[in-house]
């Protein structure tokens, strides 16, 4: 009986001593998460800035009413102004696809010959 309670009485050291690692372990995911959402908090205030940022600068490069056409290097649309879309066929769901692809009103025949070699 005697050794059963000294075996009861390590087991009980053992519980409060997993209880006191897994408090610990409580306590220090709490804090990471409290990092996190100050670290997602600032991610989305940054996004915001981004969003307004980009939105003024559309509204500017829309307001010259240039023509304007954003190609990466594999020639294929990032973006546009809305007024290319008086000269080329384009549409805002064609932005990642090549400009190869366009169908112009476009009369400039030496524009047509690069593009093909891409």
């Amino acid at each position: 009986m005697q050794t059963s309670q000294e075996e009861l009485k390590s087991i009980n050291e053992e519980l409060q001593s997993t209880n006191e690692e897994l408090t610990t372990s409580k306590e220090e995911m709490q804090s990471l998460n409290e990092e996190l959402q100050t670290v997602n908090a600032e991610l989305q205030n940054k996004l915001s800035d981004y969003d307004q940022v980009n939105n003024e600068m559309k509204n500017l490069l829309n307001s010259t009413e240039i023509a304007i056409l954003f190609l990466d290097k594999r020639m294929n649309i990032r973006r546009f102004t809305d007024a290319v879309t008086n000269i080329f066929k384009i549409r805002v769901t064609d932005a990642g696809r090549s400009f190869t692809h366009l169908v112009s009103d476009l009369k400039y025949p030496e524009m047509r010959t690069p593009m093909n070699n891409l």
